[in-house]
């Protein structure tokens, strides 16, 4: 299955072409995608990010750069023609590794939504008039849990349905948003690990005893 679209990736493409070649300001760009949308904030961040670096290692060596401002138009710096072209190369390199990325990012964020539609999912069986949220601000959310925090998206779904079983019924009012599922999830996991592992050498216990299936229900319900 395809992560994006032809015409998803021809919008990017377009838009790409545009800040590096109309000077067009890269903030000034919207889609009517919300992924795209998605996409477009991480290129933002990620080329801002590595500019800012290029332009701080530059005044550390004693050199003025010229850097395009807002619409297009350069300040009142006159850098040498050598430093100008640098810079002219860094973005042009920021651009063409944004393009490589693109579908990686798409990646994340394509489970980000799935995650976050599951996540909301159960919500509205436990809680049918729970307020539509933003899923958007959700598969941001769940994108940082990937990339950043490198959980899997089986393993947020897993979490998901611990929460949703008797072993994780607590959370239940607790995780109502994907945001409080990505900060709580390490403390979650410890309590799935546990009960797991608590459940195991029970059942361990049981088979040993020479218990009937009958006599082993009971031993569980008591020790519930």
């Amino acid at each position: 299955m395809k992560l994006m679209s032809d015409k998803q990736k021809s919008q990017l493409l377009t838009a790409v072409c545009e800040v590096q070649f109309l000077e067009k300001n890269i903030k000034d760009i919207e889609f009517e995608d919300p992924l795209l949308n998605i996409v477009w904030q991480g290129v933002i961040h990620s080329v801002d990010t590595s500019l800012k670096g290029y332009i701080s290692r530059e005044k550390s060596l004693g050199r003025v750069v010229s850097v395009p401002l807002e619409g297009g138009s350069k300040n009142n710096f006159n850098p040498s023609e050598q430093v100008q072209v640098q810079v002219q190369v860094q973005v042009q390199e920021e651009v063409q590794e944004q393009k490589s990325q693109i579908v990686e990012i798409s990646t994340t964020l394509q489970s980000g939504i799935k995650v976050s539609e599951y996540l909301l999912s159960k919500i509205l069986v436990n809680k049918p008039n729970f307020r539509k949220p933003n899923l958007q601000t959700w598969a941001k959310d769940i994108d940082l849990a990937i990339r950043i925090d490198k959980r899997t998206e089986q393993q947020l779904k897993g979490c998901i349905d611990w929460i949703y079983s008797d072993g994780g019924s607590f959370w239940i009012p607790n995780i109502l948003s994907a945001k409080k599922l990505r900060e709580k999830f390490d403390t979650m996991e410890s309590q799935m690990m546990r009960t797991k592992n608590k459940t195991t050498t029970m059942v361990d216990k049981i088979y040993d005893a020479g218990m009937t299936a009958q006599d082993m229900v009971k031993e569980m319900e008591r020790r519930a």
